[in-house]
């Protein structure tokens, strides 16, 4: 539940106990009593959002809701993305989570952070404070900040979640982040995406899937791992039991490595979501992808859009949904599919039974290909969605 607050509705909510999602934009601000807020915060189930232009500056009107999240036994979250947060805010931050056991996510987005707040923050999660996801994207923690988070990392019991997309993070940073995550047993999901960890960091990171029993979420959009660091994905992703979700769209991987992928979809018994668009999947790469999808029981999601897909690639994909029974959705948008492919499409949803889910949009389908869909439609009954 988000409420813009007022008044009478904090203090009703203050005496419910019930979980509420406090946003606190700047005009909102201007007509609420600010003495009311922390009144309600020291005892309620609240969630604090300060949006945008709320906290243009760490300022002093503020204080009193902040240092009211020192004695609030209830709260979730606290989010302060795209303000202009200074050192001497960050360790006011998390000061409130050294003293508040119950806050459990704390959002830093885009906010200039640089790696010297870092330490305070690592300092922090060292600690008692028992945050359970860190967003720090959009940042400028660099290298020196990745490790400076990885020192905690060897220590922090219950951080599960740390996204640091953007953040001029290179593989010196992700090595210091694997190593660390090598012997922790509570992480769940890192988002890397966006920097320029190469082929050494997705290396690295494999390393951590070979072994792990919890890690479940792994972004490594648009860092350039090309096809060294997909093979190596690919090699873990056959001894994985855990990870649910990959995303490594845009990081100019090639045959060798879209067939490693493909290869490990073979094996590997636990992804349900693989994100690989904007790669180089051409005329005969991704065959290794549509022959793993005839006998994979658990990938869900498949997205390969922007990937020049056509041909024999595109035949082996299609060919496999006659007989795949668990993918709900495939993204082909933006390749090189013509009518033979659509009509293979419209020939394989009238025995599929499973995809709800079919991106076709900016391909090479013209009317008789079209028709052919449509036809199929006429017997699907399980398709939700198509583009």
């Amino acid at each position: 539940m988000a409420i813009a607050p007022s008044a009478p509705i904090l203090l009703l909510l203050k005496s419910m106990r019930i979980n509420v999602v406090l946003v606190l934009s700047a005009s909102l601000m201007a007509f609420t009593p600010l003495l009311v807020i922390p009144f309600l915060l020291i005892n309620s189930a609240a969630s604090v959002v300060l949006n945008s232009s709320a906290l243009l500056i760490f300022s002093a009107p503020l204080s009193p809701i902040l240092f009211s999240l020192k004695f609030n036994c209830l709260g979730l979250a606290l989010e302060l993305n795209n303000n202009k947060l200074t050192n001497k805010s960050i360790e006011i931050i998390c000061g409130i989570f050294e003293n508040n056991t119950t806050l459990e996510q704390l959002d830093l987005m885009h906010n200039s952070i640089e790696s010297e707040s870092t330490e305070v923050i690592s300092k922090m999660l060292k600690s008692s404070a028992k945050p359970k996801q860190l967003n720090l994207s959009e940042n400028r923690i660099g290298d020196k900040g990745a490790e400076n988070i990885s020192k905690a990392l060897e220590f922090n019991t219950t951080l599960a979640a740390l996204l640091i997309s953007r953040n001029g993070i290179t593989s010196k940073g992700v090595k210091a982040i694997s190593e660390a995550l090598k012997t922790n047993t509570t992480f769940i999901r890192i988002d890397l995406s966006n920097n320029s960890i190469g082929a050494e960091g997705a290396i690295a990171m494999s390393k951590v899937l070979k072994n792990s029993k919890t890690f479940a979420i792994l972004n490594l959009n648009n860092n350039y791992i090309g096809t060294e660091g997909a093979k190596a994905i690919g090699e873990a992703l056959k001894e994985n039991i855990a990870l649910k979700r990959l995303c490594i769209r845009t990081n100019n991987i090639n045959e060798e490595g879209i067939n490693a992928i493909g290869e490990a979809l073979n094996t590997n018994r636990a992804l349900e979501f693989l994100d690989l668009s904007e790669n180089n999947i051409d005329v005969e790469i991704g065959t290794a992808i549509g022959d793993a999808l005839k006998d994979n029981a658990t990938l869900k999601s498949l997205k390969l859009s922007h990937s020049k897909i056509k041909n024999k690639c595109a035949t082996a994909i299609i060919r496999a949904l006659t007989t795949n029974n668990v993918l709900e959705l495939l993204d082909l948008s933006n390749n090189e599919l013509n009518d033979e492919n659509a009509k293979a499409i419209g020939e394989a949803l009238c025995v599929n039974k499973a995809l709800k889910k079919l991106y076709l949009s900016q391909n090479l389908i013209c009317d008789e290909g079209l028709i052919a869909i449509a036809e199929a439609f006429k017997v699907n009954t399980c398709l939700l969605y198509t583009s």
